[in-house]
């Protein structure tokens, strides 16, 4: 999914992938959202906060044409695995 959200932000559209898609779905999806505090850019995270941004509010939507997703709180590393894990088991 994050290939094709990062194609479509991109305008581009592989087809191969929307259809492979639509053949194997997720049953839970977490998201995290980019904290400017502290972002970083380095050499596998190339995009400005801004467009990091932006990239992740498309992530959300093209996620949601999927099923639901959860977003993740800006918690402590503990707090953040107790969070996904009380989900995981309701």
């Amino acid at each position: 999914m994050d290939i094709v959200a990062y194609l479509h932000y991109k305008n581009t559209t592989v087809v191969e992938w929307e259809h492979a898609l639509k053949m194997h779905r997720y049953d839970l999806v977490f998201m995290v959202a980019p904290v400017e505090e502290i972002y970083q850019k380095d050499n596998l995270r190339m995009e400005s906060f801004e467009h990091a941004t932006i990239l992740h509010q498309r992530l959300v939507e093209e996620y949601k044409l999927l099923g639901p997703i959860i977003e993740v709180p800006f918690l402590s590393p503990e707090e953040r695995v107790k969070f996904i894990l009380n989900h995981c088991h309701e």
